[in-house]
């Protein structure tokens, strides 16, 4: 997701065909990004395909952590996730219940995850 301010521009096929032929740089700027963006794709579908949810939530939590808390919405954890909110609000419930985190209005404490 990009935030912030900035400036787009459209241009007719012909010319970014042309500006993408005459000048590396361009091309190695887009291959760069569609790259990036690929392999992030592809992590994704590996993470749902072959690791369970439980198992990536924790991971998440544990990557996301700043001295033990994480700052951030059930959304955003969703949204690394690939999951929906509802799923995760569940999941982080269960982990509360259990004793393995506590959670406040904006923040996780992992305790013994």
């Amino acid at each position: 997701m990009c935030t912030g301010d900035g400036n787009s521009y459209v241009l007719p096929a012909a010319s970014f065909r042309r500006l993408v032929d005459e000048y590396p740089e361009m091309r190695q700027f887009l291959l760069a990004g569609l790259s990036s963006r690929l392999f992030g794709i592809v992590y994704l579908m590996e993470e749902v395909l072959f690791r369970k949810l439980d198992e990536r939530l924790k991971s998440c939590l544990k990557e996301k952590s700043d001295s033990g808390v994480v700052s951030s919405t059930h959304q955003n954890v969703a949204n690394d996730l690939g999951t929906s909110r509802e799923v995760v609000s569940q999941m982080l419930s269960d982990l509360e219940r259990s004793g393995k985190i506590s959670i406040t209005r904006s923040e996780i404490e992992i305790k013994n995850l």
